[in-house]
């Protein structure tokens, strides 16, 4: 039954004289009774409309509810009120005082429903405030979490984290540090509000400040009033003065139970932090463990994969130095110095191990001084590191902090870390490269990997710089010998055609003169070639040079008195030939030239000849030009024995193929065989000038 009714019913048929009766005692009774509840009950009982009296009652009841006043002081005051008002009333008939008491118990219970209805509005108002609240810290919580979560780049994320805290949670300042572990200190990451050249320079020490305290008890801390707590530490690259109120909230990755960090809020006024204040920070913070976390780690695998990137770049940029580097004395520097570059070292060193006692000896180094030098060979005699590394067969590690008899040696010898890694190569131990390092975290294991890897590359790049070595010494013994063999062969001929001239001088018989100067001639052409050989590339020479020195020499000995003779050779590109090849070439020009003089130039005064070399479809073919008579007219067969020498010279031991033409004036000679390039032995020896 609803209010209207309830007060209805019970007005209903009330007599006018107890209605006026019940007045009468109301206004009576406000004089000594609780006078709002009475002038109520009077203000509900005027009324004719039993509708607008229940709302006039039940109003009350909500007002009482409303000022969160109990229900049993309600309850008091309307029985203060009911017994006022009887004591007021004279002795009513039996009905009519059936009717008050029906009355009463209506006021009383518009009253009561007033305020349960009044209560139970503002439990729904709570519940409404309180899921809009919750709603509102959801979503800031959600906002926050979306901002932690939306990089993995962790000064973006920070920055970002403190810009959203700061704003749902209404604040002027939100400040995050990220702990160090290395250090032990908490480092500013990001802040708003606050200096922004603070961000990673200032530290703080666990314990220190709020802040610092905070993390070393792992719980919030609330302060109102920086400036009465005994645990605030001023920063002053903060600038933190106007502030006032500080909440500080560690941020622990429970999981592990490790701590990230701390965040803070300040105000500028003086402020006491609710609970849920607190809990919404803490909630922020548990949530930015994870997120915070993971772009630290995701920082740190970016980071290390960089540098292994640049580590391995670097190592192959290093190791294709070495191996460009064949002459061993240099390949040792660069590995010495490289090594060095590449484990931040500040001396390298290579070492060879003398027998038979494995004497330690410094083959190369880089950064050693002399001082150092004597220190470090007693060191590693001392500890014996051959011995080590032959047995483990891998780097050995040593740091001056080690409590081992290695680690106080280290010390004595005035060392702070140092490093062996054996030089291995296919027939044994090449050596030991050697390094040291002031760092107080010594060679960390990645980088005792990466010059071990370098090591390797390196033990190759000695082995080839030995093989180089060795090999250039053999090459060089055989040019020496090859062109001593030149020499020999060139004095021989020489020689031989010195001989022929003594015997031209005594000779009467002009065909015998002829003959011996012809062989003279071919000798020292022949001579010429050796000569050419043993010059620039041992074994090589080229058809230009050769045509010039043979028509040098032949045109010295052939040519006789009264005939000027021109001899000329083409300028082409050089065209390299071996020794075969120059010899049979030479006594080609040399009976070519010979045949020229005695028939082309046979009753003449002055003559010319040109010989031209070139290379056409891998053929090489050489022209000899004369501007003297030609060849009789019909005359067929061999010729005479200078043209059948050529002949068998080119067609047999060259595999090529003799013409003999006239061109105009001229009478063209022409040779050509399939081009064959030479192998190039070594670069020739210093020619000896001899005696003489």
């Amino acid at each position: 039954m609803d209010g209207n009714r309830i007060f209805g019913n019970a007005v209903q048929g009330l007599a006018p004289q107890t209605r006026r009766l019940l007045l009468q005692a109301l206004e009576q009774a406000r004089m000594e009774g609780p006078a709002g509840l009475l002038e109520v009950m009077a203000r509900a009982l005027e009324e004719e409309e039993p509708a607008r009296a229940a709302a006039l009652l039940q109003a009350e009841g909500r007002r009482w509810a409303e000022e969160e006043r109990p229900v049993a002081a309600l309850a008091e005051q309307a029985i203060a009120a009911f017994r006022a008002l009887s004591a007021r009333l004279p002795g009513l008939p039996p009905d009519e005082e059936t009717q008050a008491e029906t009355v009463r118990l209506a006021l009383f219970s518009e009253l009561l429903a007033g305020f349960i209805q009044g209560r139970e509005e503002i439990a729904a108002r709570r519940r409404s405030a309180e899921l809009t609240a919750r709603m509102n810290e959801l979503a800031a919580l959600h906002k926050v979490i979306s901002a932690a979560n939306s990089s993995l780049d962790l000064e973006a994320t920070l920055h970002l984290v403190v810009r959203t805290v700061a704003e749902v949670m209404q604040v002027e300042v939100c400040e995050l540090y990220l702990f160090e572990p290395e250090r032990g200190t908490l480092v500013l990451g990001a802040a708003t509000g606050l200096n922004p050249e603070a961000e990673g320079r200032l530290r703080i020490r666990l314990g220190d400040g709020v802040t610092g305290w905070a993390a070393q008890q792992g719980r919030p801390v609330a302060v109102s009033d920086v400036r009465q707590d005994p645990h605030f530490l001023y920063e002053p690259i903060l600038h933190e003065e106007p502030y006032r109120s500080l909440l500080s909230v560690p941020i622990v990755l429970y999981t592990v139970e490790k701590l990230v960090g701390v965040i803070n809020v300040r105000t500028r006024e003086v402020r006491t932090y609710t609970p849920e204040e607190i809990k919404f920070l803490e909630m922020v913070a548990g949530e930015m463990a994870i997120s915070l976390e993971n772009a630290r780690l995701y920082q740190e695998t970016d980071q290390r994969l960089r540098r292994k990137v640049d580590e391995l770049t670097t190592l192959q940029r290093v190791s294709a130095m070495v191996a460009g580097t064949l002459e061993l004395e240099k390949t040792l520097a660069l590995i010495a110095e490289q090594a060095a570059k590449l484990g931040q070292a500040d001396l390298a060193v290579i070492v060879e191990w003398r027998p038979p006692k494995h004497e330690p000896s410094i083959v190369t180094s880089w950064g050693l001084d002399e001082d150092r030098a004597g220190r470090l060979r007693q060191w590693l005699w001392s500890e014996a590191v051959h011995v080590h590394i032959a047995t483990a067969g891998r780097p050995l590690a040593i740091s001056a902090d080690q409590e081992t008899e290695a680690g106080r040696e280290t010390r004595r010898a005035g060392f702070s870390a140092l490093l062996c890694i054996p030089l291995r190569g296919k027939e044994g131990p090449l050596g030991t490269l050697c390094l040291h390092t002031e760092r107080p975290e010594g060679f960390s294991p990645e980088v005792i990997d990466l010059l071990g890897i370098f090591a390797d590359q390196a033990s190759l790049a000695i082995e080839n710089a030995r093989l180089y070595s060795e090999l250039r010494r053999t090459l060089e013994m055989k040019s020496t010998l090859l062109q001593e063999m030149h020499h020999r062969v060139r004095n021989n001929l020489q020689a031989v055609a010195s001989l022929l001239n003594m015997q031209i001088r005594r000779l009467r018989d002009p065909r015998g003169v002829r003959l011996l100067v012809e062989s003279a001639s071919r000798i020292q052409s022949i001579a010429a070639v050796h000569d050419l050989l043993c010059q620039e590339t041992l074994g090589i020479t080229t058809v230009q040079a050769l045509a010039r020195r043979v028509l040098e020499v032949a045109s010295a000995h052939l040519s006789r008195p009264g005939l000027n003779l021109r001899c000329q050779a083409v300028e082409e590109p050089p065209l390299a030939i071996g020794s075969k090849e120059a010899t049979l070439l030479a006594l080609v020009v040399n009976e070519l030239l010979s045949n020229a003089i005695s028939h082309g130039f046979a009753r003449r005064e002055q003559g010319s000849v040109v010989v031209d070399a070139y290379l056409a479809d891998r053929q090489v073919v050489l022209q000899v030009r004369d501007d003297g008579q030609g060849p009789e007219e019909g005359a067929e067969g061999e010729g005479g024995l200078g043209l059948q020498i050529v002949r068998a010279l080119v067609t047999r031991d060259l595999g090529g193929t003799f013409s003999l033409q006239r061109d105009g004036e001229w009478t063209v000679a022409i040779v050509s065989f399939p081009y064959r390039p030479p192998q190039e032995v070594a670069p020739a020896a210093p020619q000896v000038q001899e005696a003489p």
